[in-house]
């Protein structure tokens, strides 16, 4: 059972340093708060969930044993998937 969070603490930062704040928390897919915690009790922080980051490995794999076929459609497509995975985790 996680422990109930109750306790606040109130931190003043600048409009640009609020800004920066945000965006790094979406980029981690994380709220602000749930960024924060992690950042000031030193917990991991990934930019990008894991799987996000296999399926883009995944694609380049199935793109690379494909390289040396002359079909000029499969590798548009594999650098299309891979070109659209990226932008959503971006």
């Amino acid at each position: 059972m996680s422990e109930k969070r109750d306790k606040v603490i109130n931190v003043r930062v600048t409009e640009k340093e609020k800004k920066q704040l945000r965006r790094k928390a979406k980029i981690c897919n994380l709220s602000l708060s749930e960024y924060l915690r992690k950042r000031g009790i030193d917990a991991p922080v990934q930019a990008f969930p894991l799987s996000d980051f296999y399926s883009i490995y995944q694609a380049v794999n199935d793109l690379m044993e494909g390289i040396y076929s002359e079909d000029r459609d499969y590798l548009e497509w594999g650098l299309s998937k891979i070109s659209a995975l990226l932008y959503t985790l971006y």
